[in-house]
């Protein structure tokens, strides 16, 4: 389309003119406007507004149809001349038009905080602040829950975890399970009591801490290889007669956990739940743990043939019983645990 179809008055090079000055303005401000945002860091393709509220499309001077006379050619060209925008670099011309109206007024320089509390990314020159921590308040002092004032046998601090009633549960199931399946004609079962429990008991851990390849090795007769303990307390056949029958769970329980087995209500920790509850109370019970705990990993040895067994390569037990462990950082006292 040629300029006499888009400007239909000919012969009026003065209004042609003005025309493409105005287009060449508004070329100058976009280009200005462009200038600016990347000055500061902006693109003016990426910034503008989405919303349709702020756009003013371009209006060009409106062109009368009409044939003009010669008052009205003057009165326009008066206008027009009037109407002229501001020469390039003059400080009016700045104002920013269309769709990215007032954007780079309300832009920030880069690097400068746009949040309203002036928190900002630090460098890695700028060292660490450490918050402020917590009080620390505990319930009861940290420590052993002791009378301090007051003497302690071993046995009462035995007894502070295996407490009367865990050891009557545990006698209760061995004589059930004991007359149930070690019990014949010629040697019949004959009920254990609460002391025969706590001589089994010292029994166990006076082997923990004396070392021997076979549990007959403690009952030798041998004068250069005998205990004198193991014989004063308990004979060797009884004692590997409890082992035989000890049981923590009762048979009713067993059975009825073992009709679940394949489903999601089995429990593999049955057979020494009711134990395995009451020392993680008394844990919790008998000591307050500090400010520093840890969580830990910790193995059992153990070479019972049984699926809860599991192999840990890094650890110095790795055959063993898994647990994970809540214990005070100070001294290692475990205050919770469960089994894997």
């Amino acid at each position: 389309m040629g300029i006499e179809n888009r400007f239909p008055f000919t012969g009026h090079e003065s209004d042609l003119s003005d025309n493409l000055s105005e287009v060449d303005t508004d070329l100058s401000n976009y280009d200005s406007e462009a200038e600016d945002f990347f000055l500061e860091g902006g693109d003016i393709t990426l910034d503008k507004k989405t919303s349709d509220e702020d756009y003013e499309p371009d209006t060009p001077a409106q062109v009368s149809k009409r044939p003009r006379t010669a008052a009205g050619q003057q009165q326009e060209t008066s206008s027009s001349s009037s109407d002229d925008p501001p020469q390039r670099g003059s400080a009016s011309r700045r104002r920013p038009r269309g769709r990215g109206r007032g954007r780079g007024s309300s832009r920030t320089k880069a690097g400068a905080s746009t949040s309203p509390s002036g928190e900002r990314w630090n460098d890695v020159d700028i060292p660490d602040i450490t918050p402020p921590q917590p009080t620390f308040r505990p319930t009861n002092p940290p420590g052993p829950q002791l009378i301090r004032t007051a003497t302690y046998t071993a046995l009462q601090l035995f007894q502070l975890f295996w407490t009367n009633s865990v050891l009557q549960t545990i006698l209760l199931n061995t004589n059930e399970f004991g007359s149930t399946h070690h019990s014949t004609p010629t040697h019949p079962w004959i009920d254990l009591t609460l002391q025969d429990m706590f001589t089994f008991m010292s029994m166990v851990i006076y082997m923990g801490l004396v070392k021997c390849s076979a549990f007959t090795d403690y009952w030798q007769k041998d004068k250069l290889h005998s205990f004198p303990f193991p014989k004063q307390v308990m004979t060797g056949k009884k004692f590997l007669r409890i082992t035989r029958s000890l049981h923590l769970s009762s048979m009713a329980d067993d059975a009825t956990n073992e009709q679940r087995r394949g489903t999601a209500a089995f429990n593999r920790l049955c057979k020494i739940n009711p134990v395995y509850q009451e020392i993680r109370e008394a844990c919790k019970r008998n000591y307050h743990p500090g400010q520093d705990i840890a969580i830990d990993e910790r193995m059992v040895a153990s070479k019972a043939r049984i699926g809860l067994k599991q192999y840990m390569n890094n650890k110095p037990v790795r055959w063993g019983y898994k647990l994970f462990v809540l214990a005070d950082s100070k001294n290692g006292y475990t205050w919770d645990f469960f089994v894997y």
